[in-house]
Parts: structure tokens; C-alpha cells; sequence
């Protein structure tokens, strides 16, 4: 395409999945040796803030999502505490200014777009941030009866931007344009939540940075991220991993909305042969309700109540359900 023409690499600035999910299963079962999708990095950081001593292989097909993790990176081993400003922690009343690593993915474009018709059309930026801190569900859910605020999601998580921005594939296990009203339901849970004045997640879709409140940062700006060394990129797709043998946990983040049944029969398939027993196995599902699990056969046990109890934390709002399979 023309360079006149505007073409972002990157998809996606930060991770929206909750690392608390890992934290208690790194913690339960002793993981040593993970694999881990790269994405914004967010998820790695956090995990290498709250664990030392662990060697982390990140598997990423985009070279651009690399040199942003690596970026990143370069940022917070310089420093004893990481530069704020440049990770989006601002109380500017129009949010912070572009920020360099966590506004700058074209998924970060959607949102920023998506709360700027909001601050035009529907309510002042320091007014939604009262209600949110405050958590006055009475004027949220004033809020939420806005003609506006039903629109907003209409036009921006639409299947025809989404199936622009991230291709067929992203949208493909998904009821037919069930993407705004799956949005619309996950934001006012998370504005509704007693826990939403220090959700990071939320702050990030509805202002564009977090605040600084200490309870309301991810995990790697609140604690240096030590021993950056302990990182080997695979720049390849997770199909074309050499082997899955030497890890005791595969975190596929929510890969499989991405990937068609054939293709998660052979990830699954591979996993199932190639995995030690007691290794583990995560994943997560956004707009999906497919079970996916007879895919591994009899080879893994499902910790259904585990997983139900993880994901009723999961402040990442995002996801339908998360499995987590030991392997037989």
C-alpha cells in the first residue's frame, strides 16, 4: 500500500487479560518453564515482576508486537521505578497524551475513538471519572440509558470495523453482528463492579491511561521488572513451534477465536501428544461459547471449578470463560 496511506502494525498496545489468572496458577502448580503469547507484553511483565528465576518463551508471528515488547522492556530495566508518563499514567483532564506504549496499537485507535464520541455526545471526560471512582450506580445507570451511549458501541464494535482492523478470522466464532451489545454488556458490568475505581482494565477503555492510585496499576508499574534477559521470542505462528515438550505451561490467551477447527485440532492435537503430564494448558474465549475442549481429547483434566472461581476475578471484562487443563 502507499505510504500515503496510514498502516499500523501493531494491533494491540497493552494485553486485556487479567495476570491474575496466571499468578495463582504459576502459584498453585510451580510453573517453571511457560510459553506465552506476546501481544503488548503486559502479561509477561507482570508475570516477571511477581516471579523470579523463571525463563519465559513469548511466541509472537508479528515482528512489530516484538520490537514494542522490546521496547518496552528497554524502559523499565533503565529505571528503578518506570517512567509513568510514558506507560499512560496521567490525571490530564483529556487523559494522558498519546502515550508511547499503551495507546499506540490500531485495537487502542478503536477505544480512543470509541470514548471520544462518548466525551462529545454523551458526558464530560471529569464527570465519567466521578461516577466511575465514586461508583454511583444510580447516574451510571442514567448513564447507560443515554439514546448515545447504545450508538457508540453500534458504530465502533460494528463487525464491519472489527473485520477491517483485524481480518474474518478475529470475528469468525461469533454470533453475527453480536459485538456491540457484547461490549456494551461487559463495560457496564465493569462500571457497575465494586471494584471499578481501581480497575485498571476499565480506566484504560474509558480514559485512555490509568490513575495514580497504587491499587489501580498493573502489577509491572508498581514493582521493577527484574532480570530482563529472561526472555526467548519465538517470531512464529504457535502452529510452527519446534515442540511443546519442554514447557509446563501453554498460555494461548484467547488464540483459538482467532484459529479455524482444523487448526485448533491440530494445536490441541499437538499439545496433547507433546505435553509432560501435570504440565498446563490456559485459555480464554471472547465472544465464543464453543466448548473447545473435546478437541484435547481424554488427555487433559478440566479444572472447571477452579477456572469458574479465577474468572469470576477476571477484571479484564472482556472474555466469556477461561480453561485450564492438566495434562494426564
Amino acid at each position: 500500500m502507499s505510504q500515503v496511506f496510514k498502516s499500523n502494525q501493531i494491533q494491540f498496545a497493552t494485553v486485556r487479560e487479567d495476570p491474575q489468572i496466571e499468578f495463582e496458577i504459576f502459584k498453585r502448580h510451580n510453573v517453571k518453564n511457560p510459553l506465552i503469547v506476546g501481544s503488548g507484553g503486559c502479561t509477561l511483565f507482570s508475570l516477571m515482576a511477581k516471579f523470579s528465576g523463571i525463563q519465559f518463551t513469548v511466541v509472537e508471528p508479528n515482528s512489530a508486537q516484538i520490537d514494542l515488547i522490546q521496547r518496552k522492556l528497554s524502559v523499565l530495566q533503565k529505571t528503578s521505578t518506570p517512567n509513568l508518563e510514558q506507560f499512560g499514567v496521567s490525571e490530564n483532564r483529556r487523559g494522558a497524551k498519546f502515550a508511547e506504549f499503551i495507546e499506540c496499537g490500531n485495537f487502542e485507535s478503536l477505544f480512543r475513538n470509541f470514548r471520544n464520541f462518548i466525551f462529545e455526545f454523551v458526558i464530560e471526560p471529569d464527570e465519567l471519572k466521578k461516577m466511575t471512582l465514586k461508583r454511583n450506580q444510580k447516574l451510571l445507570r442514567t448513564l447507560f440509558s443515554h439514546p448515545y451511549w447504545d450508538v457508540a458501541f453500534q458504530l465502533y464494535f460494528s463487525d464491519s470495523l472489527l473485520r477491517a482492523m483485524f481480518g474474518p478470522a478475529a470475528i469468525q466464532h461469533a454470533p453475527k453482528n453480536s459485538y456491540p451489545n457484547y461490549f456494551k454488556h461487559k463495560i457496564e458490568v465493569g462500571l457497575l463492579r465494586s471494584d471499578a475505581n481501581i480497575n485498571y482494565f476499565l480506566h484504560h477503555i474509558l480514559f485512555g491511561h490509568y490513575f495514580e492510585n497504587p491499587r489501580a496499576l498493573p502489577v509491572y508499574l508498581q514493582t521493577k521488572v527484574k532480570d530482563t534477559h529472561r526472555i526467548t521470542f519465538d517470531n512464529r505462528t504457535l502452529q510452527k513451534i519446534d515442540t511443546f515438550s519442554k514447557f509446563d505451561f501453554v498460555g494461548l490467551s484467547n488464540i483459538f477465536d482467532w484459529s479455524s477447527s482444523s487448526d485448533i485440532r491440530r494445536i490441541a492435537d499437538r499439545l496433547r501428544r507433546e505435553l509432560a503430564t501435570d504440565s498446563i494448558v490456559l485459555y480464554r474465549q471472547l465472544n465464543n461459547k464453543k466448548d473447545l475442549r473435546h478437541y484435547f481429547g481424554r488427555n487433559f483434566k478440566w479444572q472447571s471449578s477452579t477456572a469458574g472461581k479465577l474468572f469470576g476475578k477476571d477484571r479484564s471484562l472482556f472474555y466469556d470463560s477461561l480453561s485450564i487443563g492438566v495434562k494426564d
